[in-house]
């Protein structure tokens, strides 16, 4: 930690790069990983082989994120509209049940369940909300293009994933109908940018889990370097966190697994891991600062989960902060748990 300027950069190289010199010596870093998340693109220079991705390159999967990170990244979680929040849930949890293979359980499908939903169903889905009216019954009632009549519940809800409906039931007071017309903009908006292809873009979509460890891990036949560099300067700062959330949380949760599949094999392994990772968070005020703002609530837990756990699985972190006399930072709340 030290003021801008003060050489925090330089030192966190020199250490990384002592030692990966010691791959071939007798402290050897074979099976090692270092991923470094950098913000200014600082360390590309100091490690010329390393595996670097940036916004070309990097392919995330949005439908790996929790529920807090979907909805930082979706939702203005300023504003507390339950409306939105409900609607938007509802979306997700039935839209991951439509593509689960497994129907017997497709029952333990839920929010921060960790497999595939579409982007654009959900788009279609609220869109379909948006329109929808009640009778005097609370019933809503919806019509296909060949003159089909259902009445929406928990049975029809994947109707409402096709853009080719039509709600038969009048508006009335307390419906959803032009209630979702911001959420709806703002969905349609994140989906279309294409700075976050990265995350939500077709790759996003069709990326195996094997693949994307591949990638963080640096683990190609083009390269196999101990460094992985993850180039942020090109992600929007609105997604920054979230970004580096859920690439934590996915280094975690392989270090977790992996253990746990090694012991299962060999009941008497007692090396947490034998490909022990090191995530180095550059300008890590960026992105967990000393905050109460929901946003940055994500990937203070997932950075803050290893800090107190990650050691168990071999995962350990070094954080690279600015600090001022007149500003205190989140480094009191880790000291108590590193």
């Amino acid at each position: 930690m030290g003021s801008t300027g003060s050489g925090k950069s330089h030192t966190v190289s020199t250490i990384l790069q002592k030692a990966v010199s010691q791959k071939s010596g007798d402290f050897e870093l074979n099976n090692s990983q270092i991923i470094i998340f950098a913000i200014h693109s600082e360390y590309k220079s100091a490690f010329p082989n390393a595996n670097i991705l940036d916004i070309s390159s990097l392919v995330l999967p949005y439908w790996m994120l929790n529920s807090d990170e979907l909805e930082d990244l979706f939702l203005d979680t300023e504003v507390n509209d339950h409306n939105q929040r409900n609607v938007f849930k509802q979306a997700i949890v039935s839209n991951r049940k439509y593509y689960h293979h497994d129907v017997s359980e497709s029952s333990k499908i839920h929010y921060d369940f960790p497999s595939f939903f579409d982007l654009n169903d959900l788009l279609i889905y609220v869109n379909n909300r948006n329109n929808e009216g009640k009778d005097k019954n609370n019933k809503i009632s919806w019509k296909k293009p060949n003159g089909d009549v259902f009445d929406f519940s928990e049975n029809t809800i994947f109707e409402l994933f096709n853009d080719d409906i039509e709600c038969i039931t009048p508006t009335a007071t307390g419906t959803l109908n032009g209630k979702l017309i911001n959420f709806l903009n703002r969905l349609e908006n994140k989906i279309n940018d294409k700075r976050l292809d990265f995350l939500l873009g077709k790759k996003s979509k069709e990326i195996s889990f094997e693949d994307i460890l591949k990638q963080l891990m640096g683990c190609s036949k083009e390269n196999n370097s101990n460094v992985t560099i993850i180039d942020l300067s090109g992600v929007p700062f609105e997604v920054l966190s979230v970004t580096v959330s859920l690439i934590s949380r996915i280094i975690f949760e392989y270090g977790y697994i992996y253990k746990r599949l090694r012991c299962e094999e060999n009941p008497d392994e007692t090396i947490n891991n034998d490909v022990p990772i090191l995530l180095v968070y550059e300008e890590a005020h960026k992105y967990v600062p000393k905050s109460d703002l929901i946003k940055f609530r994500s990937s203070k837990q997932s950075i803050e989960r290893i800090a107190k756990e990650g050691r168990k699985y071999g995962i350990s972190l070094l954080l690279a902060i600015v600090t001022a006399l007149q500003k205190s930072y989140v480094l009191d709340e880790y000291h108590k748990t590193i």
